[in-house]
């Protein structure tokens, strides 16, 4: 976990003079990072209320929305993922050739790219894979602390709740028997607020959905996990209901994560990498015992 924490350093110093500046803001994506990207959404709006933000994904953004407003973008941010190169190619190329100031952050390793990227004044910032998410997760709350200047209370607060060693603790000793079984689910949703809790499981083989999406998918599984905040909570118990309805025979777990639903998918990430740890292990003893 220290690793996210020098990694979130890197992508705030990158970001801050940047973001203080503009008045209008476009995050992009490329990959399964729309959680990120709409959490670096919701911190701004209430950081800085008076910034114009449009969050997309990078192929929609550069095929349709660009030739209309790229006059209007003082800022991009754009995020992308190692599994989604030419996307990043793609959408990289048609900003270059704006008036724009672009800041991207790109998982590693991409090294057929590099060279083509920092040949380009803009910024780039490279961070291990492997914390990504929670890197860019911690990065953007300490962006919405320096830009409220501690006048937003629900903001400062979060500055509180963000030490990784107390959630860490924490995860183990509210969620130890969840993170135990990582095995025995098939389909993983989530509300909207842990969408990058959903996504980080995705990458590791699990199927998942957003939750007012679940009764598209629940055909399909018998053991589901529902991960949501208490401020869902409502939300979470009529998809339960719903669920039911369609049939008594599935298993649902639920993972209620009781914090801000700002700082809830640092808890809900925490518990993705013990579940991708787990299975991992659990992968090579049975390469072990076939060999």
């Amino acid at each position: 976990m220290e690793n996210a924490e020098k990694n979130s350093d890197k992508i705030f110093d990158a970001l801050i003079n940047d973001v203080g500046k503009a008045r209008s803001i476009a995050i992009t994506y490329c990959g399964s990072l729309e959680g990120v990207t709409r959490h670096l959404e919701s911190i701004l709006r209430i950081s800085k209320p008076e910034i114009n933000v449009l969050t997309m994904h990078g192929d929609y953004m550069h095929n349709i929305i660009l030739p209309y407003l790229s006059e209007y973008m003082d800022y991009v941010i754009l995020f992308s993922h190692s599994f989604s190169t030419t996307c990043l190619q793609r959408v990289y190329q048609s900003l270059k050739l704006l008036d724009t100031r672009l800041s991207i952050i790109i998982s590693q390793p991409l090294q057929s790219l590099e060279k083509f990227l920092k040949k380009d004044d803009n910024t780039v910032v490279e961070i291990d894979e492997r914390t990504y998410r929670l890197s860019v997760m911690l990065a953007n709350i300490k962006l919405g602390t320096r830009l409220c200047g501690g006048n937003n209370q629900r903001i400062k607060r979060m500055e509180q709740e963000v030490m990784l060693s107390n959630i860490f603790n924490d995860v183990i000793r509210k969620y130890g028997k969840f993170i135990e079984k990582p095995l025995e689910f098939d389909l993983i949703a989530s509300t909207y607020s842990l969408l990058s809790v959903a996504e980080e499981l995705g990458d590791i083989g699990y199927m998942y959905t957003v939750i007012d999406r679940l009764h598209n998918f629940v055909k399909f599984a018998n053991n589901i996990v529902l991960f949501y905040t208490t401020a869902e909570e409502h939300v979470a118990r009529e998809a339960v209901l719903n669920i039911k309805r369609f049939s008594m025979q599935r298993n649902i777990v639920e993972v209620k994560i009781n914090t801000d639903p700002l700082t809830a998918p640092l808890y809900g990430l925490i518990m993705a990498y013990y579940m991708h740890l787990k299975r991992s292990l659990y992968n090579s003893r049975g390469r072990e015992s076939i060999g």
